[in-house]
């Protein structure tokens, strides 16, 4: 009895590292789910969001009772394992053109960047750096969705853009 447990679990410790194999690296594939971040790694996330993510549309609520509100967008992050020793300012663009057919763009008298989008700084030792605009409500048709896209410009100087966390959609409905 005890030699078909011994064989048994020599079977099983066999199936399980060639099953698994797959798991593995592979030609350079690298998971970014689990494997250590790129050194000099950025990208955009959502408020709450913990982990990069291929981009979907992030529908933001709005106070109805403000004429004008200052809406926390999302951030961008400095994904590398090791802190930054100097600031890490990165440039980002407005692409609405990648926005749903469910949303208009955001028109630009109705918005105000609270910080141009070529001077978003993650400081030195920190990790986020926050994308936020003033929204003018009475420049807006209630009801309507409208949205913004964020996107990081290409090349930013020294630095790999997540590419599953490279553009930012979001909604905005009054």
């Amino acid at each position: 009895m005890k030699i078909k447990h011994i064989i048994f679990t020599m079977y099983m410790g066999l199936a399980a590292s060639l099953l698994t194999g797959c798991l593995k690296k592979v030609d350079n594939f690298a998971n970014d789910l689990i494997d250590t971040p790129m050194p000099n790694m950025v990208e955009m996330l959502r408020k709450g969001q913990q982990q990069a993510l291929n981009a979907t549309t992030y529908s933001i609520a709005l106070t109805a009772s403000l004429p004008e509100e200052d809406v926390l967008v999302g951030f961008v992050r400095y994904a590398s394992v090791d802190l930054p020793t100097a600031p890490v300012t990165v440039k980002l663009k407005l692409n609405n053109a990648l926005l749903p057919a469910t949303a208009t763009a955001l028109p630009a008298d109705a918005y105000t960047l609270v910080k141009p989008l070529d001077q978003i700084t993650v400081p030195a030792g920190g990790r986020m750096a926050e994308i936020r605009i003033v929204l003018k409500k009475s420049k807006l048709t209630p009801g309507k969705t409208y949205g913004l896209v964020f996107e990081f410009e290409e090349p930013t100087a020294g630095y790999t853009i997540n590419g599953r966390a490279k553009t930012f959609k979001t909604t905005y409905k009054v």
